[in-house]
C-alpha cells in the first residue's frame, strides 16, 4: 500500500466499510490472521524477509 500511495496511485483495499473513525469511513486491506507459534514460526515467516531469519 506504501508503494502504491508514494507512486500517486490508489492502493487495493478489501474493506471499504468496517473501520468508521468517527469523521469517515477508513478502506483498509484486511490480511487473513494467523497464529503463530514455536511450532509454525519459521513456516510463517518464511517470505519475511525481515523475520525469517529470526526462525533460524
Amino acid at each position: 500500500m506504501v508503494k502504491s500511495l508514494q507512486g500517486g496511485r490508489t492502493p487495493r483495499v478489501s474493506d471499504t466499510k468496517s473501520y468508521n473513525n468517527g469523521i469517515k469511513t477508513v478502506p483498509a486491506y484486511l490480511l487473513p490472521p494467523v497464529i503463530v507459534t514455536k511450532a509454525n514460526a519459521a513456516e510463517a515467516y518464511a517470505n519475511d524477509p525481515k523475520l525469517a531469519p529470526l526462525t533460524k
